[in-house]
């Protein structure tokens, strides 16, 4: 019997990259895309992991390709940018007020994405809890799979591997939480989801 419900949050339940952060960068600014993400992502990984602070993070891209925090546009872009699936933000609503199912989430986001994140959708759900990678100090997509967090939330939540089931949009994660025994769904669509989740007796 499933007692927990894993949901990703960017790719599921918000469609938003920082590839496309970058190429709305380039538009505005002219940077080259490609050299922006080269040094982004590296930085961007850090600050998910909760090593850098996103302040420096910022300060290291401004310097690096000549622009002010303003062109930058770090915070005000991503609003523009991101777009809630609504569908998918009503089916966690609709899990959550289930009796006997815990829906929660896992993110990997670094603090600034995470409270924007919140103002667009976040507040609106009513999950039990939100892990964060930042505040966790690991990602799912760690190569170590001792240091990805699925663990992590299964002992805090207090349920085994086989009553849970994970939804995320990527493969990578979907085979991380396989490999510690969850039952876990790829994200392609809200009505995929909806189909995959009623085979474990959730939906």
């Amino acid at each position: 019997m499933i007692k927990l419900v894993i949901f990703d949050v960017g790719g599921v339940l918000l469609r938003y990259t920082e590839e496309e952060y970058a190429r709305y960068l380039h538009r505005r600014t002219g940077v080259d895309y490609k050299k922006f993400c080269k040094v982004m992502m590296p930085l961007l990984e850090m600050t998910e992991l909760g090593r850098l602070d996103v302040d420096s993070m910022v300060n290291i891209l401004t310097d690096r390709f000549g622009l002010t925090r303003e062109k930058l546009g770090w915070v005000d872009a991503f609003p523009k940018l991101a777009k809630v699936n609504w569908n998918m933000a009503r089916l966690v609503n609709r899990l959550a007020a289930k009796k006997g199912l815990t829906v929660v989430l896992l993110s990997d986001v670094n603090k600034s994405r995470s409270m924007a994140t919140r103002k667009l959708v976040l507040d609106r759900l009513r999950v039990k809890r939100v892990f964060n990678s930042f505040e966790m100090k690991m990602r799912k997509q760690d190569p170590n799979p001792a240091k990805r967090p699925y663990r992590y939330v299964l002992r805090k939540m207090g349920v085994k591997p086989d009553e849970t089931v994970f939804v995320d949009d990527r493969e990578i994660n979907i085979i991380g939480a396989r490999a510690v025994g969850i039952n876990a769904i790829r994200f392609r669509s809200y009505a995929q989801v909806v189909r995959d989740l009623k085979k474990y007796g959730v939906a």
